[in-house]
C-alpha cells in the first residue's frame, strides 16, 4: 500500500493491526482523533505490480491474499484493469498523421456574419453622411427645387 511516500510491506500492515491492543481494567483508550485521513495514492508502477502479481496468482485464495495484505478493495482492482485494457486499446490504435484539426468555434461563423454586416452598414452610413454634407453646402439649390415643385403640383 502506498502511503506517506513509502510503499507499506506486509509486516508494517501485522504491525498496524496488532497496534489495535484491547485495553486492560482501568484503563480507557484515548477517545482524540489524531490528524485526519489522506486518502492513498497509488503510483503507476505499483498499480501495475499488483496487477501482475493477481493475475499471476494461482489457486483459491491467492488473490484475497494479496488484498488483504495491500488493504486494497477488489473494485481497485476492477478499475485498474479497466485503465490497463483501455491505455493498451488506446496505444495500439494506428495514430493520425498530419496537423490536429482544430475544433470548429461555434461563434466563428457568427463573427464572420457581423463583421460582413459591420462594413456594409459603414459604407451606408459614408453615404449619408456626404448626402448630408452635399444638402447643407447648397441649401438653396435644394430649397428652390422644392417650392418649384409645390408650385408645380398646387397649378395643375
Amino acid at each position: 500500500m502506498y502511503e506517506g511516500g513509502k510503499e507499506r510491506s506486509h509486516v508494517n500492515v501485522v504491525e498496524y493491526y496488532e497496534s489495535f491492543q484491547s485495553y486492560g481494567p482501568g484503563e480507557t483508550p484515548d477517545p482524540e482523533v489524531v490528524g485526519h485521513a489522506v486518502r492513498r495514492r497509488f503510483t503507476a508502477e505499483y498499480k501495475r505490480r499488483i496487477l501482475a502479481e493477481v493475475d499471476a496468482a494461482a489457486g483459491s485464495g491467492a488473490v484475497g491474499r494479496i488484498i488483504r495484505r495491500e488493504g486494497l478493495y477488489s473494485s481497485q482492482l476492477t478499475t485498474w484493469r479497466k485503465a490497463r485494457r483501455n491505455s493498451e486499446r488506446v496505444a495500439l490504435e494506428p495514430k493520425k498523421r498530419g496537423p490536429k484539426p482544430t475544433p470548429e468555434n461555434p461563434l466563428q461563423a457568427e463573427n464572420t456574419k457581423l463583421k460582413r454586416e459591420n462594413v456594409q452598414l459603414h459604407k451606408k452610413l459614408r453615404t449619408a453622411e456626404l448626402m448630408i454634407d452635399l444638402q447643407k453646402k447648397f441649401p438653396s439649390s435644394w430649397a428652390s427645387r422644392c417650392r418649384c415643385w409645390s408650385r408645380a403640383t398646387t397649378t395643375r
